[in-house]
């Protein structure tokens, strides 16, 4: 009875992380650029009605000459 209520009890942690990981909105709906999120690192587009980056900062500072 014990060994079935922990497998039950773990089927269920289990099963909840995936209704929580598909529970997110990732891309979030807009008509213009303007609707989309504003990043310091990423560069948001307005494609077919939902926000999409497409480019990302890849240096935050020009790179050290070497002598």
């Amino acid at each position: 009875m014990a060994k079935t209520l922990k497998f039950v009890y773990a089927m269920i942690l289990f099963i909840y992380i995936f209704l929580v990981i598909k529970n997110t909105e990732a891309y979030p709906p807009c008509e213009t650029v303007a609707d989309c999120p504003e990043s310091y690192f990423r560069i948001y587009r307005c494609e077919n009605n939902f926000c999409r980056y497409r480019e990302a900062v890849r240096r935050l500072r020009p790179p050290l000459r070497k002598k």
